[in-house]
């Protein structure tokens, strides 16, 4: 039963008292809610056996079906959870390097909301995956605007095209608002987007919390190229993605700490059989 109001009672809230007293001598035991979670009806693991490792899909479909290929299952355990790359933690070294193909079903009527919750289930039952919430400090960016001002030019709802929920191939248009897409091949590509955009896609490319201190409200677009071979001496070669945020952006990153509500995860194991 989940915990509420009580009345008067004192046995009751003695007990209520002595709880809390053992959840902050014992944090970790307290993990998440013991309610139970929807579950799929089938569900397929396999090892990825296929020839191309920079093809991987993970799809949510009409249906209530999901469809994972060629996916590591930190990334299996971060779309499950919604959390950042850099928000996991103390997971054995096959969960990042081996891959999976997941094919599972719902029921019909369920949405992503849904089937990520079912997908939790499945760690656990197939892979028995315990995790829990911690607060950690960690390293991350500050972001700011650099010397000189920022260069975004702020945009207004014209100079975009609303998306079209009805339509699932119209986020290939490249004028969508909100379009927000970075590729190693082809940069950082970000219609109509917000701070909140740019923190997340930075936080993706580097791995690390990025933490917004620029107070730059409103939307705009960002086209950014950059190189991750900081050793590169051709002076025609892309920057390094600092120098390219000054630059492009007018927005600085400078190192500094914050506190991160990590999953960690306290036991996993290769999945059960189908």
């Amino acid at each position: 039963m989940p915990f509420g109001i009580f009345g008067a009672n004192p046995r009751l809230t003695k007990g209520m008292a002595a709880f809390a007293f053992l959840a902050s001598l014992f944090p970790n035991c307290i993990v998440f809610s013991q309610e139970p979670k929807p579950s799929f009806e089938v569900a397929s693991i396999k090892r990825y056996v296929g020839t191309q490792p920079g093809f991987n899909r993970f799809a949510t479909e009409a249906g209530g079906r999901l469809t994972v290929s060629n996916n590591p299952i930190s990334g299996v355990i971060i779309n499950a959870y919604g959390i950042k790359p850099n928000e996991l933690a103390e997971v054995p070294d096959w969960v990042r390097s081996e891959r999976y193909d997941i094919e599972a079903r719902g029921l019909a009527s369920s949405g992503r909301k849904e089937m990520m919750l079912m997908l939790q289930t499945l760690l656990a039952e197939r892979f028995a995956m315990k995790a829990h919430l911690e607060a950690r400090e960690t390293s991350a960016y500050i972001l700011t605007v650099a010397k000189g001002g920022h260069k975004l030019r702020l945009l207004g709802t014209e100079d975009c095209v609303p998306r079209d929920a009805t339509k699932p191939g119209g986020e290939s248009d490249p004028n969508v608002c909100g379009n927000n897409r970075v590729s190693s091949e082809v940069g950082w590509n970000a219609t109509h987007i917000s701070m909140l955009g740019v923190v997340g896609s930075l936080s993706a490319i580097l791995r690390e919390p990025v933490i917004d201190q620029t107070g730059i409200k409103g939307t705009f677009d960002v086209r950014l190229q950059w190189s991750n071979d900081l050793a590169a001496a051709d002076p025609n070669t892309l920057p390094s993605i600092y120098t390219a945020v000054r630059e492009t952006l007018g927005l600085e990153m400078k190192p500094g700490r914050t506190q991160v509500n990590m999953l960690v995860v306290d036991h996993i194991e290769r999945p059960s059989a189908n």
